[in-house]
């Protein structure tokens, strides 16, 4: 109500400045006027400031979800988003019923109609200028409830939008001074340049005032939206623009919400995806797409599996095993990462690895090898098999068009699967396959000893193998 009244104090104002400069003979004129009109005055501002505190009183009770703190219901959401306009229509009701009253006035103490016109203009000046005032300065503070009001979303347009916060800054800001300016000639004498002129610095001076904090309703809300997608971009997924215009910059607002919104779910997905099927999958299906097929590559393959599942099973309690597989998996899997591979998949008490596909790896046998070896010192609360090997396969996603998944095919998987089985009864259960030894860097080929030339279940030839030289723990 304070910021009501503050707005009619500026229309006062401006009808006050404009009948002392815009063609009045002299200051004693418009003392003469103000005391012949005074006690009207008082009269009528009496009577409509108490209909104006009830009215604006009985407007206000739009906000007693706020007083109450509970959240507003649907008709006092709209209500919420309306007071500045109702505000802006008690305001010219206030200032055409003076005009009325006035009006009367004069021409029963028989003013001419010149004098008549001229107060006339003075008054739709004046409420010009107070609804303009009393619009923009109510939108300002009632931004914090305009927020709580659209936070579940845009509500219909029904508050004042970029366009008409403008013509009612211009209207102050232009139209008030241009119309005085014009209406000046009405007078009893012509204005001087002197009146005109202060005229002009009036509409400077207020519609200055009037067009910043119409410009700032929108550019603080625009700024608000900047910063926001400047944290974006600097990959902070938690910013939100607070909503609270129902116009088109609301709808900005609660756009950039929804796409954050959207971002921060694609990340998740994203997130899990890669989780799942391994992040160099994740960015290679998220940057080229998907198609069933592959392509043949050069790659080393580790098949981990555990020794004595069916034991473990059958003598603890499922929690219990999972919890042991769990923390085995979590040391594959850093080892694996750590040497450029790639966990294609978990199956049940095993694991298979690829090194070289999708991501291509630059001397993959060297880093198998070195990474099964790694994996036998790191882990001996339980018993597990390695087998190692090397060679061409298809890699890329096997399955149909409704489920499939990315994984690798070919001779080294079934040789590295078999050498995990003869594996579980070596020192150091890991056995490589000579080729991939082969390939490897000296440095890594000096780590591992000759093994015996194994005959593999479904394999044509024996395979020659390569076993780690036994550490001071296994001998």
């Amino acid at each position: 109500m304070a910021r009501f009244g503050g707005a009619n104090l500026v229309g006062a104002i401006v009808v006050f400045l404009y009948l002392a400069v815009a063609g009045q003979e002299s200051p004693a004129d418009v003392r003469e006027d103000l005391t012949r009109g005074a006690a009207i005055l008082l009269v009528y501002l009496t009577v409509s400031g108490v209909a104006g505190l009830l009215l604006g009183l009985r407007e206000l009770r739009a906000l007693a979800w706020w007083r109450e703190g509970r959240p507003p219901a649907p008709a006092e959401r709209i209500a919420t988003l309306l007071l500045p306009r109702r505000f802006l229509l008690l305001s010219l009701l206030a200032w055409a019923g003076g005009n009325v009253v006035f009006a009367i006035a004069g021409i029963i103490e028989g003013d001419t109609a010149r004098d008549v016109f001229r107060s006339t203009v003075g008054t739709v000046l004046g409420a010009m200028a107070t609804g303009a005032a009393c619009a923009l300065l109510l939108d300002r503070a009632l931004r914090p409830a305009f927020a709580r009001v659209l936070r579940d979303g845009p509500m219909p347009t029904v508050a004042l939008g970029v366009r008409q916060r403008i013509v009612l800054a211009w209207a102050l800001g232009s139209g008030v001074p241009l119309v005085a300016i014009a209406a000046a000639p009405l007078g009893p004498d012509e204005p001087t340049v002197f009146d005109l002129a202060v005229l002009a610095a009036i509409g400077l001076v207020a519609g200055g005032a009037l067009l910043s904090v119409a410009t700032r309703s929108v550019s603080d809300r625009l700024a608000s939206v900047r910063h926001a997608l400047a944290r974006v971009r600097a990959g902070n997924l938690d910013a939100e623009v607070p909503v609270d215009e129902a116009g088109e910059v609301g709808t900005l607002q609660a756009g950039v919400n929804d796409m954050v919104r959207g971002l921060r779910e694609r990340q998740v997905l994203a997130d899990l995806f890669g989780r799942h099927v391994g992040a160099d999958v994740a960015r290679l299906a998220l940057e080229g797409g998907v198609h069933l097929g592959g392509e043949q590559r050069h790659v080393s393959i580790l098949f981990l599996d555990v020794t004595g599942s069916t034991w473990l099973a059958a003598t603890r309690p499922p929690t219990e095993v999972v919890a042991m597989l769990n923390r085995l998996f979590a040391v594959v899997v850093h080892v694996v990462e750590d040497e450029g591979g790639w966990v294609d998949k978990f199956e049940g008490d095993a694991a298979m690895c690829v090194f070289g596909a999708p991501a291509s790896l630059a001397d993959h046998a060297t880093h198998v090898l070195r990474a099964a070896r790694r994996l036998r010192d790191a882990v001996d609360t339980i018993d597990f098999g390695i087998g190692v090997s090397s060679g061409v396969v298809v890699a890329g996603n096997i399955g149909a068009e409704a489920r499939f998944e990315y994984t690798v095919v070919g001779d080294p998987v079934n040789e590295a699967a078999r050498l995990t089985e003869e594996a579980k009864s070596r020192p150091r259960r890991v056995l490589a396959a000579q080729r991939t030894v082969e390939r490897a860097a000296q440095s890594e080929r000096d780590c591992w000893r000759s093994a015996e030339t194994l005959p593999l279940r479904g394999r044509p030839e024996p395979t020659p193998t390569f076993e780690p030289m036994l550490s001071r723990r296994d001998e």
